[in-house]
């Protein structure tokens, strides 16, 4: 692997490689445990059309973008190219699959992660600011869990903070010039992930400028690049719409002058600031954006300041806001608050030392207890169900499986990517014309079981752990809705 990381990722200190294997460790057990989705998108923009194109199902169920063609082809022709490796390999599921979407977006941010590491320590002679970016860059809660999502905020933020690495510490091993046509087919590519990214595209171009970074080579180098990104993007839609389209103009149109984004609800211009408070786990976040703050401030005249503001400025002036569209800046944030940290570290000398030890402490445990939660908990729980589902299929030759309410796979948009055999689900008002001897039954309430005479039923498996009847005051559980498969059986067969 060394051949392939920049020159000096790994470190002589001992130390610091220890917090990097931590940080592996972590965006490993992330990618396998997080399963599901963070936001709807991440499943119905990208894996869906996915398994359309893998020739699975046809496109009748596919969301409104694909209809009016504003989603680029550019992230679904990756997720393509592995599935069908799986499939030449006679090894395709898809929830391996989407395993191994996850592992490679985590293990691509772990190395970009821990080259900035490298970079932004050289600033940095004291050896406190060193270990307290160690610290950040390691050990921050979310993360391995934003880092592992096969998603655009994910890939768009992996590949501009790629080519800022390329642009502002060119390796030996290419020239500088190079490096400026490469940092430009990565920001561009990183604009056909997500489009917003121009936003970030901007704000480090105006800096670009205002400190004379540019030269005539290397700026037009840096749109040749981007003239590369846009050809390979054109290219790719014409591959998943089979026709030729702009993407970037159909969106923009449609969120935008049609305004179809604000349909999705509005908030005003300061929410991101109250929804990070929120989402990153008070008083953590409090902590964290006073940090970024103060960094923000003493770094005014840094490309990742130009690039931060840029971004969440313009996010701010669209009436439609998302806490995850400010997923692809998380790269900034260890340097941002180390840089904070060292703007009050002169502030704190007149509170007591065994105050300041005693809050690290508290904040580092808080911190990793968090983590702690985001390895364990899924993403969303309807993959592990459908795994299930999976999993009898497999097991369980021509057996049915029984939707008692309404299917599984049906949340307002049709969830067929993992629905790999409809023969298999029938229907509850079909079941006594389909179903002879034994099947399984999916209820979304513990108590949706409703037996035939000479019946009996197993629980199989329950999308979250079964509470203690103790526990279970004024039968609570009954009225939860958390998927429940029953293993059906005729008295005679389970005797």
């Amino acid at each position: 692997m060394k051949t392939i990381l920049p020159k000096g990722f790994f470190t002589q200190n001992g130390y610091a490689n220890s917090f990097m294997l931590f940080s592996l460790l972590t965006h490993i057990l992330a990618a396998i445990t997080s399963t599901g989705f963070h936001h709807a998108d991440e499943h119905f923009q990208l894996l869906e059309p996915l398994g359309w194109k893998l020739g699975f199902y046809g496109p009748n169920d596919l969301a409104w973008e694909f209809t009016d063609k504003i989603r680029p082809g550019l992230q679904i022709i990756l997720g393509w190219i592995v599935g069908k490796t799986m499939i030449a390999a006679d090894a395709y599921s898809p929830f391996m699959l989407t395993a191994i979407l996850r592992q490679l977006t985590g293990l691509l941010w772990w190395i970009l992660t821990w080259a900035f590491y490298n970079k932004w320590k050289q600033e940095h002679k004291d050896t406190v600011m060193q270990k307290a970016l160690l610290l950040f860059s390691a050990c921050l809660w979310f993360l391995p869990y934003l880092h592992v999502r096969y998603s655009s905020e994910s890939w768009g933020g992996l590949l501009f903070f790629a080519a800022l690495y390329v642009v502002l510490c060119p390796p030996k091993t290419l020239k500088v010039n190079l490096s400026w046509l490469l940092g430009g087919l990565l920001m561009g590519l990183s604009f056909y992930f997500r489009f917003q990214m121009a936003f970030a595209i901007v704000g480090f171009v105006a800096w670009a400028f205002r400190y004379k970074k540019f030269t005539p080579a290397s700026f037009s180098l840096l749109v040749s690049g981007g003239i590369i990104a846009a050809a390979i993007g054109t290219l790719t839609d014409y591959w998943l719409y089979n026709q030729w389209v702009c993407t970037p103009y159909n969106y923009f149109f449609q969120n935008i002058v049609a305004d179809k984004a604000s349909s999705f609800g509005t908030s005003p211009f300061y929410s991101y600031i109250t929804m990070f408070i929120e989402i990153a786990a008070p008083p953590l976040s409090l902590l964290l954006l006073v940090l970024m703050c103060f960094g923000l401030w003493t770094s005014r005249r840094s490309p990742y300041t130009w690039v931060l503001v840029a971004f969440v400025v313009a996010h701010s002036a669209v009436a439609h806001k998302e806490f995850r569209f400010m997923f692809p800046m998380v790269a900034l944030m260890p340097y941002l608050c180390v840089q904070g940290f060292l703007a009050i570290k002169s502030r704190l000398s007149n509170i007591s030392p065994s105050v300041i030890k005693y809050s690290v402490k508290g904040f580092v445990a808080f911190n990793l207890a968090l983590m702690a939660i985001s390895l364990i908990k899924p993403a969303s729980e309807r993959e592990a169900l459908f795994k299930a589902f999976y999993i009898v299929h497999n097991t369980h030759k021509n057996t049915k499986i029984v939707f008692a309410e309404k299917d599984p796979f049906d949340c307002g948009l049709k969830m067929n990517f993992f629905r790999y055999c409809n023969s298999c689900f029938v229907k509850q008002n079909e079941m006594n014309t389909a179903v002879d001897g034994t099947f399984f039954l999916y209820t979304d309430k513990i108590g949706g079981v409703v037996l035939q005479k000479n019946s009996i039923a197993s629980l199989e498996y329950c999308v979250a752990p079964i509470v203690p009847q103790p526990m279970n005051i004024g039968h609570w559980q009954e009225r939860t809705n958390k998927g429940f498969l029953w293993k059906i059986m005729p008295k005679q067969d389970a005797q």
